[in-house]
Formats: structure tokens, sequence, C-alpha cells
């Protein structure tokens, strides 16, 4: 993978060539979902609105900020994961499986249901909500020296699972017509993004993927070990912090704009190792393979008959619980 250390960037050129056909395969796939509609469209009449002809309004207002979208929430969905991976040292660390994201959703659930906020309240309900969860989880993992990345799992998935209750409890005692306004929220959809919605995933994925490919080397120290890392040179509690910080807001940006999309952010890390054949933390192809997965998923739940599509957080939440199992299996044997 590329990094940025030592006496300049370092590259290597297989990781390259997986970064950059990555990206040209969720730039086909983001025409793919240009044409995908209510109103089928060909690509020349795609193009003929991106120019601004006949089906522009169409194309630019309705369709071309949910592409966007999902390439920023996959590039940052996929990102937070590689970092989660590298420090835990655990296949199964990513942001939805330690909590975050269920954070996040108690948030928007009691902004909406609780204090019938709108759209904007229930942007800013998921970040305080998203940013509790993971103080608590980095304060009760880290209040032991040295604690290792196995904590960091287990004390996620044990908030995760308290937030998912308190979210159950909220949504039972609610009005049946707000809680379905929650609900809907919660399966994570790129349905209805218009252009502000892009702001954040954009954003974060500007001003939080450089700052990580900055400290690049230090993350690939931290997968040796924390004990490891420090004989390295690596100032390990400032590097964890740094990339806990920026993992967090990557993530806490995605579930702000579209809700909580599982799979990716678990799966986009091994597809990119896999890919690049590399073992160090995999940023730049991760976000690539992210952005292709959450885009894919997006048009093949799309381009289903009427009678059975479905938001794409639950496209991606079945693929994912079956990844899940797939991952678990090949680690038991």
């Amino acid at each position: 993978m590329w990094r940025l250390g030592g006496r300049g960037l370092v590259w290597y050129p297989r990781a390259l060539a997986v970064t950059v056909l990555t990206t040209l395969v969720a730039l086909v796939l983001a025409l793919f979902g240009l044409t995908t509609g209510s109103t089928p469209l060909g690509i020349p009449e795609v193009v003929d609105g991106l120019a601004g002809g006949q089906n522009a309004a169409i194309v630019r207002e309705l369709r071309l900020p949910r592409v966007v979208c999902g390439l920023f929430v996959g590039a940052c969905l996929a990102v937070a994961g590689a970092v989660m991976q590298s420090l835990t040292r655990n296949a199964l660390g990513s942001p939805d499986i330690i909590g975050v994201t269920t954070g996040a959703a108690l948030g928007a659930v009691v902004a909406i249901v609780v204090l019938g906020l709108g759209p904007v309240g229930t942007v800013v309900g998921a970040l305080v909500g998203c940013l509790v969860v993971s103080v608590l989880t980095y304060a009760l993992t880290y209040s032991v020296h040295r604690a290792p990345g196995q904590r960091l799992v287990l004390v996620g998935i044990g908030l995760g699972a308290f937030c998912h209750g308190l979210v159950a409890l909220v949504l039972t005692h609610s009005n049946p017509d707000t809680a379905i306004g929650a609900q809907i929220w919660m399966t994570g959809t790129l349905n209805a993004r218009s252009w502000p919605d892009t702001v954040a995933p954009a954003l974060a994925c500007v001003v939080l993927v450089p700052v990580l490919l900055v400290a690049a080397r230090h993350l690939n120290a931290l997968q040796t070990g924390e004990e490891m890392a420090g004989q390295l040179g690596v100032d390990v509690p400032r590097t964890r912090l740094v990339a806990v910080a920026c993992c967090v807001g990557l993530t806490a940006a995605a579930v702000c704009s579209v809700g909580p999309i599982s799979f990716v952010a678990l799966a986009s890390p091994h597809l990119a190792r896999r890919l690049t054949g590399n073992a160090n933390v995999p940023l730049l192809s991760s976000a690539a393979c992210g952005a292709a997965l959450l885009l894919g998923a997006d048009v093949c739940a799309q381009r289903l008959p009427e009678a059975l599509r479905v938001p794409v957080g639950i496209a991606t939440g079945v693929l994912g619980g079956l990844y899940l199992v797939v991952v678990l299996t090949r680690r038991s044997n």
C-alpha cells in the first residue's frame, strides 16, 4: 500500500494497480447507478443529462447526489474498518461490530422519537451518540495499561448490545408513526439523498484520510503489537488516539449521512488485502473497495423487482451476516 513516512512516499506497484482498477470499477458502478431508478435511462441519456440535456433534473439532482454519496460513504466506512482492524489486530474489528454505528443509531432514534427533531437534529443526535459510545469504548478499553486489541472488540460489542437494547426500548414505547420514521433511518439507505448529504462524508475523506496516510507507517508497526511498536520508536498512545479519532470521524460522517450501513467496513479491508497481497494497512485500496462494494450493493438492490426492492443497508446486512459466518468458520478451521 502507499504510505507517507521515512524519507518520502513509499508505494507498491501491485497495490497501486489494485487501487486504480478498483476505483475504475467503482466509477463504472456509479455510471450504472445513474441509469437505475424508477425511470430507467440509457448511458447516452445519462451523458446527455450530465451535460444539461433533457434528463438533467433527474440525473443531476436526484441520481448523481445518491451516487456521489455512496462513493464517499463507502470509502469512509472501508478506511475506518481498515484502521480498526489494524488497531485491534482482529479480523472482526470494524465500527459496526464494536458498537460505534449502534451508538449513532441510538442518538438518532432519541432525536427522532424522544425529542421530535427533524433531519438536522437527527444528524446531530447520531453524531453525539457515535462520539459518546466511542469515548466510552476507548476509556473502558485503555483504562488498563497496554490493554490488548481484543479488549477493544469485547468492550465495543458489549456497549453495542447495550445501545441496541436501548433502541428497542425507545421504539417499543414510542408513537407508531414516529417509530416508523426512526426505523426507516436505521435501515441505512441512499434513497432521496441530496447534495448537502454528500458534504460530511466528502469532507471526512478529504481531511482524515491524508492524516491516516501520514500515520500509516506507525499503524503498520502497531500490527506487530504495542510493545514491539514502542521498541520501534512509535509513540503508541498518540498514534492510537489519532487513529481512533480518525476512525470515529469517518464513521460518524458516513452514518450521519445515510444511516448505519453494515458489511462494508468489515469486508473491504479483507478484500483489499487479498487483492494487494500486502500486510500493511490497506488505506487507499480499502477506500476504493468500499466505494465499489456499496455502490454495487445499491445497484443490485435497485434492480430487483419492485416488490423486492430494499434499502442498501438491508442488502449489505444480509451479505455481511453471510460474510461474518465465512470469516468465523475459516478462523476456527
